[in-house]
């Protein structure tokens, strides 16, 4: 799927390295969700691992993605080293851009501030962006300074704008408004501290550790701690409007962050009066909404375990608001439809989310019951 996005970009070259050919008939399946790049004219398959096509390859690129399992993953570590990023930052040419995804879940903080450090130990300015559940890492290798007019630029491109609106980035705007922090090696966000190395690669035994907890909260009171202001060059080529609600989708994100660190101490009323809050300040950030939404979820299936179910039903309509297609929500909602014995009312959540899930197999179950 990421890589069906980039081919949507005017490009002379497009290459995805993957370790297993099975996949490359999966993404024929998947079509409908990547963009059928299977079928570009321009996209080439290179059946490698990740790490050895950039020891061997003599290609040059001006943006690699690094998108491969969590760290947790047996093996994966070796994606996350001080040498692979090297590996990477030798492939790009002048004035080349790497973009690394990093998990905030099954991470511990080490754990995460390890990877951070590592990958600023050989890209020293770069900046840090906020996804939900994961952040993304832009380095360079002359030195970060994105140009807002390129990105501008992108979205007069049907294909890239059409891409970019599926996740709700309507405007190029709504990227700004995602940053997080401006990096730099050995500042206080990453600290001192150990790096993840091939002679001492500690991500590979500390990160499975992690397995299956839930540590996106903690690891958002890192990214709070640590929020900056965007930096003026970012901002200096929108109109004063546009810097406006740049501004205000970056206060809503640490708001959210905020939030989302108060709902995990116990606080929810504090935390979901900040996240109306930071609904009012940036209505149209979908980073905003989709936190909104996943926050209201998790309190509403803590509420659901906990048999209250009356407010778990008053939370899951309040999902339902902010994301009208959420399966999870549209399930549970027809599961205590059933258990108040309102069958008409089951049925009608049942349609919704059948209509979003047609192949579903768990709506089918209902269905039956």
């Amino acid at each position: 799927v990421t890589f069906g996005s980039l081919g949507c970009y005017p490009v002379e070259h497009l290459e995805v390295v993957e370790i297993e050919p099975v996949v490359i008939d999966g993404a024929k399946v998947w079509k409908d969700y990547n963009h059928d790049i299977i079928s570009h004219p321009d996209a080439m398959f290179t059946i490698n691992d990740g790490r050895n096509h950039f020891f061997c390859t003599t290609g040059r690129y001006d943006v690699i993605t690094s998108d491969p399992f969590e760290p947790v993953v047996g093996g994966a570590a070796n994606l996350f080293t001080v040498e692979h990023f090297k590996l990477a930052k030798a492939c790009l040419k002048e004035g080349g851009i790497m973009c690394q995804w990093v998990p905030m879940y099954e991470m511990s903080q080490e754990d995460f501030l390890t990877i951070l450090r590592s990958f600023v130990h050989v890209f020293p300015d770069s900046a840090l962006f906020f996804t939900g559940l994961d952040i993304l890492m832009l380095g360079s290798r002359d030195g970060l300074r994105p140009d807002p007019q390129n990105v501008a630029a992108k979205y007069d491109i049907p294909a890239v704008s059409n891409s970019l609106a599926e996740i709700g980035m309507n405007r190029p705007e709504m990227i700004l408004g995602m940053f997080v922090a401006q990096m730099s090696e050995g500042n206080q966000f990453v600290g001192d501290g150990p790096l993840n190395t091939d002679n001492r690669p500690v991500i590979e035994f500390s990160a499975p550790k992690s397995q299956m907890y839930h540590t996106v909260d903690r690891n958002q009171q890192i990214l709070h701690d640590n929020f900056t202001d965007i930096p003026d060059f970012y901002l200096e080529s929108f109109d004063e409007e546009s810097r406006a609600r740049i501004r205000a989708q970056h206060d809503a994100l640490k708001m959210v962050l905020k939030a989302s660190i108060l709902r995990a101490g116990g606080s929810h009323t504090e935390a979901f009066q900040l996240l109306d809050e930071a609904r009012r300040l940036a209505p149209q950030s979908a980073v905003v909404a989709n936190e909104i939404s996943s926050m209201l979820l998790r309190s509403a299936n803590e509420l659901n375990k906990q048999r209250n179910f009356q407010e778990a039903w008053y939370q899951y309509q309040e999902v339902l608001k902010y994301d009208p297609d959420s399966f999870r929500a549209l399930y549970q909602m027809v599961i205590l439809a059933m258990f108040s014995n309102q069958p008409d009312l089951a049925g009608q959540f049942l349609e919704q989310g059948m209509a979003a899930y047609p192949d579903a197999p768990m709506f089918r179950a209902l269905r039956g019951k």
